[in-house]
């Protein structure tokens, strides 16, 4: 479930690392994009655009030129909240953010 914060202009949302989300050391692999695109396309669908409007209008969101700074992978069934926002519009370009937080307020990753 994804709440809004800050007026709306925030999305957060938490999520449990599964079991087929870990390496084999039991570290979330590579993960940060899809729950990163988890909750953008959940904000959008809030903000009153989602994907099916989006498609009727011949235009998608995509990610992409995605930085991740991966600063501690989540483990094997840690809980984490994913919080995005749009920082700006740069001609056909929404930039957004992505903090990735442990239940404790650890930041885990930005992108």
């Amino acid at each position: 479930m994804v709440e809004l914060l800050d007026g709306g202009r925030q999305a957060s949302g938490c999520f449990e690392v599964m079991d087929f989300d870990c390496d084999c050391n039991r570290a979330l692999s590579p993960w940060a994009l899809r729950y990163a695109q988890e909750v953008a396309d959940a904000h959008l669908d809030q903000m009153g655009m989602p994907y099916t409007k989006l498609l009727e209008a011949k235009t998608i969101f995509l990610l992409a030129g995605v930085q991740v700074k991966l600063l501690r992978p989540p483990q094997m069934h840690e809980r984490f909240r994913a919080v995005t926002w749009q920082r700006t519009i740069v001609r056909a370009q929404y930039i957004r953010d992505t903090e990735f937080l442990s239940d404790s307020g650890e930041v885990l990753a930005l992108c």
